[in-house]
């Protein structure tokens, strides 16, 4: 019934909306994402946590964000605006709290139970439950029953006061989104080089950002040692094969080349810059190999730099 109601919820009133079954499919999915995010709150609190007095920097930036999409689906329900409130909910639910900020905290309710990490987990999985009522009014029903009804007491979620925004503040929404970026791109880093998410990075420095987000970054992607501030950098240049050039020029030899150029790329671009050419040794016949037939790039001397606009971020 829920995922029907997801459906109609982002039809928009006065325009003709075709029936398709993927809508259904896809409210299935956000209400199992829901239960989830839930579930995992439910499991982390075991009293009505009261508010610390000093909230963590990422606390502030998703408790500032949560309170924006209030504000924001609170006018277009007053507009009777209904699908446009629904998809303010779908994307912070999905993109802000799931994606990223649950990533963010789990190191800290799995460590210590950080009192500012649950407070924030439950007002907003609280005020999740209350925003959804409306639209998917089974699932948020049974959410409450299952996790907020022993600390809240109403006997429905549909008698519960609308949710109210609580603060926004830009600073920590800035310096919230920094965090998010670096944790991203570590991510990134990660996937493509074949690293398991929970696998433990030796060490990482950052430049072009605060303190505030370092036990962040660090909990989170499993670093042994970060760093934040300036770093230098020492760069080795690296030659690739230009394959349009070696082909016509080196026929049956390019092959050999190719891989020659693969497995020693430093030591040909070393070479290339101090005489102008490489020799590649062909069972002792020498192959001279000039620049024409070989990028030449500068990379980072055994570590990987990542840069996010005046981030730097350097693992080693």
């Amino acid at each position: 019934a829920d995922a029907l109601r997801y459906y109609a919820a982002n039809c928009k009133l006065g325009e003709d909306n075709p029936f398709r079954f993927k809508d259904l499919v896809r409210g299935k999915r956000l209400m199992n994402k829901i239960w989830n995010i839930e579930k995992f709150i439910g499991k982390a609190i075991h009293e009505k946590p009261e508010k610390p007095d000093e909230l963590n920097i990422v606390d502030k930036w998703i408790l500032s964000l949560y309170s924006r999409m209030v504000e924001e689906v609170t006018k277009h329900m007053d507009s009777f605006e209904f699908s446009d409130a629904m998809k303010k909910i779908e994307y912070f639910i999905w993109h802000e709290f799931a994606d990223h900020y649950i990533e963010m905290v789990k190191y800290r309710i799995y460590s210590n139970k950080d009192s500012s990490a649950l407070y924030t987990l439950y007002e907003i999985g609280f005020g999740i439950a209350k925003l959804i009522a409306p639209f998917l009014p089974f699932i948020a029903e049974e959410i409450y029953h299952e996790y907020f009804k022993k600390f809240e007491g109403n006997e429905s979620i549909h008698i519960a006061s609308w949710p109210q925004p609580m603060f926004i503040d830009e600073e920590a929404i800035k310096k919230g989104e920094e965090i998010k970026k670096v944790i991203a791109k570590i991510r990134e880093w990660k996937n493509k080089n074949g690293i398991a998410l929970n696998a433990p990075i030796e060490k990482v420095k950052i430049s072009g950002m605060g303190e505030e987000g370092k036990e962040t970054i660090k909990g989170t992607m499993k670093i042994k040692e970060l760093e934040i501030g300036g770093f230098e950098v020492q760069y080795e240049s690296m030659a690739e094969p230009l394959y349009d050039k070696i082909g016509p020029a080196f026929k049956e030899k390019s092959r050999l080349i190719i891989n020659e150029i693969k497995k020693n790329p430093q030591k040909i671009a070393a070479e290339i810059e101090e005489k102008g050419y490489a020799i590649i040794d062909d069972e002792g016949n020498a192959i001279k190999l000039d620049k024409q037939f070989v990028r030449i790039s500068k990379k980072p001397k055994g570590k990987s730099l990542i840069e996010i606009d005046d981030i730097a971020i350097l693992i080693e």
